[in-house]
């Protein structure tokens, strides 16, 4: 498969030491097993679990190796699922190749019923060999499912979530827009008014004409009424102040009336008071 080459190039590994478990054409999702490698010169052993970092940090860099392959441009992240099916793989890998080792040696006698027997332990081994890898490879699956899932569900909220702020967003634009349409009608409203009462007025000048003279013949009226109103108003203090003159006459007249009467009086008095 086009995955199996473009991992095993870009991490320098045989493809012998790649399992893909699932995998189709357009799938977003593509599930694989990384064995240990024994490196060829050095005698050094490369770990699954350091594989999948170094493909794991590989995917997530766009100037790697891998990025540059052909299923490597379509790979956005990697996710480890951890070791244990590698564990899970060597320690059956154990138990069968152990047992297998102990059947061929029963296997090396002549006998035709142990031949048999061997033969037909031989098939039972690899039946439960290959159920316990389905088993196993069923399990990883549903797992790498499940996540897939999760992904799917949390992708689908973020999704609502972005839509609903997205609707805010444009029901607040909507209705700032209809606030500016309903000011913009009711200023055009306000403006048509005005040019309607301005062409009533150019259309019918003798009324405005007479308007005109009718409120200047108001202000004469008014004009002609405050000096009448002046001129009374002075008449009124000018008799006013002649009267007050002729009380101001009379009344000294009258004191003076009084004092003589009061000193002719005082004296009669004084002259009694000699006399007795």
């Amino acid at each position: 498969m086009q995955i199996q080459k473009d991992v095993s190039t870009a991490l320098g590994i045989p493809e012998e030491a790649i399992e893909v478990l699932c995998h189709q054409r357009g799938s977003v999702i593509a599930e694989i097993i990384l064995k240990k490698v024994n490196s060829e010169g050095t005698g050094t052993v490369r770990s699954a679990a350091a594989l999948a970092d170094e493909l794991a940090k590989q995917a997530t860099d766009k100037n790697s190796s891998f990025r540059k392959k052909e299923v490597g441009k379509l790979a956005v992240g990697a996710n480890i699922h951890g070791p244990i099916a590698q564990a899970m793989c060597d320690i059956i890998s154990t138990i069968y190749e152990s047992r297998g080792v102990d059947i061929a040696k029963c296997a090396s006698t002549s006998d035709p019923k142990i031949a048999a027997a061997v033969a037909e332990t031989q098939h039972r081994l690899k039946q439960q060999a290959d159920h316990a890898m389905r088993r196993m490879f069923h399990i990883q699956l549903a797992g790498a499912f499940d996540s897939f899932h999760d992904r799917v569900v949390e992708t689908k909220k973020k999704h609502e979530t972005c839509r609903g702020v997205v609707l805010r967003m444009q029901h607040l634009a909507l209705a700032g827009a209809f606030d500016m349409l309903s000011g913009r009608v009711e200023q055009l409203k306000g403006h048509r008014r005005m040019v309607q009462r301005a062409v009533r007025r150019w259309k019918k000048p003798s009324l405005q004409i007479g308007l005109d003279m009718w409120l200047e013949y108001m202000d004469i009226i008014k004009y002609e009424v405050l000096e009448e109103a002046k001129e009374q108003l002075s008449q009124q203090l000018e008799t006013v102040k002649s009267s007050m003159d002729e009380d101001k006459e009379s009344l000294g007249s009258a004191i003076q009336a009084e004092k003589e009467r009061r000193v002719d009086q005082a004296q009669r008095i004084v002259q009694r008071m000699l006399h007795r």
